[in-house]
């Protein structure tokens, strides 16, 4: 009889690496020599890997949880869940949580979220040891920042920010900065811009006519990563034949828009990373970046965010500061969000042939991709690299900002903004039901582009199914019905816009740009007709 071989335990940490090897196209056989274990646990680890990976990332000490060999599963998981995503929030607010807190908060869910059994659900100790050991928390008091921060706390951080550049030789291209906020894409500045009988909530303003865009760009302003952009369907009908990979920003779908953790994590590391190390190559910096965020319940904790070799390090400014020295909000994401909405206006304004209510239902998210993607590249180096004096005042020994510099640093561009919406308004058509421009302006400025939920929320969002692929279909836009155009269709149209620029004397690098995409169609018909003439020889 052959002996029984011994059960292998082999910690989360050793599962991660064992995933990572795998990934750089290593066979079982090799990754399990190179770990001594069985082809077979290897096969079984690259198997299971996303619920692994899954774990890691929600939780809020991984160095404690890659200690553990095994992924324990609660018994009442919808309990688990939603006691964890309230946990997170309190601390990501800054309010303490306590033991008996929480177990007074897990019971209260347990009775929403298992009605027919709650009563047979203890939040004794025994099951709060466990949350603990499944979600890597050391500790329910809160390490490191204090929990009621205000600008007292800035200071502190930025001789923290000080040391470190000073002692990691960083300069203004390594250090990032990355934030989110809300759009309201399509919102009219009045009542009667809206069709009549359409659903609408107060302001005019419904749940799909609202998306998440998140910035971020470096100290110097020489590295714009593209925008973020989080919307509700996975792939709307606007972009039916059309490669979502090549869209001018990073698309995401989540089923209320907002930016969650899990987008953040794969935003991190398969955009932010990949991009910020080929910024560093191409110009020949060093490859050590460091990435601020503020305290928003989206953002993973630093141990998630963090690559192999080390190379990129995420910093959390202290609570409560974000409108005081996050770079994104001073003077970016706002001026984005006023470009954009000059561009939704300069559109409903141009279709001088339709009525505006119709125009306006007649926009898809695909405009909004675009033009908020043309706000974004509008944002200049000299801006971006401005919106961060508040920050390093006190890390750099020079920064450049003029002694009669406003503490508004856009208020010239506000001021021509706003003139240029007033005239736009009055374009529109005023009316009793309009709104001013600062009032319509305002609208989303307070929209953080993440949620804080209620409990009420938690367990809806715990205790339901998510939205299916049918009813996020349904919930799209009435907008344009993209069909696949042919290369002669191509051909012609460009031929009249080369016609067209040429009679206009526009810019003749355009027009040679337009005449190149002319002979491109050119010769994709050309291909398509031979392709044709041998197709017919054969019947």
């Amino acid at each position: 009889m052959a002996p029984t071989r011994k059960r292998q335990s082999v910690s989360i940490d050793t599962k991660l690496k064992i995933i990572a090897a795998r990934r750089k196209g290593l066979s079982n056989l090799v990754v399990a020599t190179q770990f001594g274990l069985s082809k077979s646990t290897v096969s079984t680890i690259w198997a299971k890997r996303g619920e692994i990976e899954s774990s890691v990332s929600k939780c809020e000490l991984p160095s404690l949880f890659l200690e553990k060999s095994y992924l324990s599963k609660a018994a009442y998981a919808k309990v688990d869940e939603a006691s964890y995503a309230w946990m997170t929030q309190q601390r990501r607010k800054g309010v303490p949580v306590s033991g008996p807190l929480l177990k007074e908060k897990a019971l209260l869910f347990a009775k929403e979220l298992y009605p027919d059994s709650h009563n047979k659900f203890e939040a004794s100790n025994g099951w709060l040891e466990c949350f603990k050991k499944r979600h890597g928390i050391h500790s329910l008091s809160m390490q490191g920042e204090s929990l009621s921060a205000n600008a007292s706390s800035i200071e502190p951080f930025q001789a923290k920010l000080k040391m470190l550049m000073d002692a990691e030789n960083l300069t203004r291209d390594q250090i990032f900065n990355a934030d989110e906020t809300g759009l309201y894409w399509k919102l009219m500045p009045s009542r009667s811009l809206v069709l009549h009988g359409e659903k609408t909530a107060k302001n005019f303003k419904t749940a799909k006519d609202r998306v998440t865009v998140m910035g971020c760009a470096n100290a110097s302003g020489t590295c714009k990563i593209p925008l973020t952009f989080v919307h509700k369907p996975a792939k709307p009908r606007c972009f039916k034949n059309i490669n979502m990979d090549r869209l001018p920003v990073d698309y995401y779908s989540q089923k209320n828009a907002w930016m969650d953790s899990t987008i953040f994590k794969k935003w991190f590391f398969e955009n932010f990373v990949p991009r910020a190390r080929c910024f560093c190559r191409e110009n020949n910096i060093p490859e050590k970046i460091v990435l601020l965020l503020d305290n928003a319940p989206a953002h993973p904790s630093e141990e998630v965010l963090t690559t192999e070799d080390g190379a990129f390090l995420v910093m959390f400014l202290p609570p409560n500061t974000t409108s005081l020295i996050q770079p994104m909000d001073q003077g970016v994401l706002e001026p984005l969000k006023r470009r954009y909405k000059k561009n939704l206006l300069r559109h409903i304004l141009c279709q001088i042939d339709t009525p505006i209510p119709e125009a306006v239902k007649q926009l898809t998210i695909k405009d909004a991709v675009y033009w908020i993607a043309d706000a974004w590249e509008s944002a200049t180096e000299e801006n971006l690299k401005r919106s961060w004096n508040k920050l390093l005042k006190n890390v750099e020994e020079r920064v450049e900002q003029p002694e009669n510099e406003a503490d508004d640093q856009t208020a010239p561009d506000e001021v021509e903004d706003r003139n240029i919406f007033e005239t736009m308004f009055q374009e529109l058509g005023a009316s009793e039901n309009m709104m001013s421009v600062d009032e319509w302006l305002a609208e989303d400025a307070e929209d953080p582009g993440h949620q804080w939920l209620t409990d009420e929320e938690i367990v809806d969002e715990f205790g339901t199914s998510s939205v299916s692929s049918d009813e996020e279909e349904q919930e799209e836009e009435q907008g344009e019905n993209t069909r696949r155009v042919k290369p002669e269709q191509a051909f012609e149209a460009l031929g009249v816009v080369v016609e067209w620029f040429e009679q206009m004397q526009k810019d003749p690098c355009h027009v040679r740009q337009i005449r190149r995409w002319r002979d491109e169609a050119a010769q994709m018909r050309a291909a398509s007709l031979n392709q044709t003439k041998i197709t017919n020889f054969f019947e």
